[in-house]
């Protein structure tokens, strides 16, 4: 019999470790670089300086908009060919406090998250 006063049991966190495939090589205010080895080996970096938001792979712009007014949180486009032939659809969420401090950054690609900040930022 369990005692009903008892605290609930601690859950830890069960995300898989994103470190083994991904490495963020500099974070800063509306910015990231992040280097893979799957799904796709490349470099990653994001930008929002100047009122463009931009995602690169390995150099192939894959995504950009205008932000004078309003800062997208949410990017959608396909992998490039060179990068994978299936050409999968990926998508990048963005996570932002006030001040526009980036508080996460993370990266499907399908279904599947290869890429995820812990809250909070880092």
């Amino acid at each position: 019999m369990t005692n009903p006063y008892d605290p609930p049991p601690v859950v830890l966190d069960q995300r898989p470790n994103y470190l083994d495939q991904a490495r963020l090589l500099k974070a800063g205010f509306l910015y990231r670089k992040i280097e893979f080895d799957v799904p796709f080996q490349g470099l990653l970096v994001y930008s929002g300086w100047n009122f463009l938001q931009r995602i690169r792979i390995n150099d192939i712009l894959v995504w950009k908009r205008v932000s004078w007014v309003v800062i997208h949180r949410q990017a959608q486009f396909q992998l490039p060919a060179e990068l994978d032939p299936q050409q999968r659809q990926a998508q990048v969420d963005l996570r932002f406090s006030r001040g526009l401090m980036m508080e996460g950054f993370s990266l499907r690609i399908g279904q599947q998250v290869v890429y995820d900040e812990p809250p909070g930022g880092l």
